[in-house]
């Protein structure tokens, strides 16, 4: 948190972390709401949008990523060897039930 307030001092910008199903403001309260990798996480993306819409200023931006279904559309996230090729299956690509991983569980 330090670094980013070293390299953006303005007093205009606010640096919050945090859970973001545990956040409360004001309404109309900012211009940008950005989230990196969480939404997939959240178990109500409906519910998220009514906050994020209660918090964004009107014409505010929000800006999102989320996982890439393909890194869990085989379950263990593994590379196979099909014949004489490695590939990564995605079986599971088009399955909207709920998955679980852990990216950093090594075998």
């Amino acid at each position: 948190m330090q670094l980013l307030k070293e390299k953006n001092n303005d007093s205009k910008i606010r640096f919050q972390i945090g859970d973001i199903s545990q956040v409360d403001y004001d309404a109309n309260e900012f211009d940008l709401v950005f989230s990196s990798l969480a939404i997939h996480y959240l178990p109500s993306f409906d519910d998220l949008m009514v906050h994020v819409q209660h918090y964004l200023r009107p014409n505010g931006i929000f800006l999102f990523s989320v996982e890439h279904p393909i890194f869990t559309a085989s379950g263990d996230q593994e590379f196979v060897k099909s014949g004489d090729r490695t590939v990564f299956p995605v079986d599971r690509y088009f399955d909207e039930s709920a998955r679980e991983t852990d990216f950093w569980a090594r075998k």
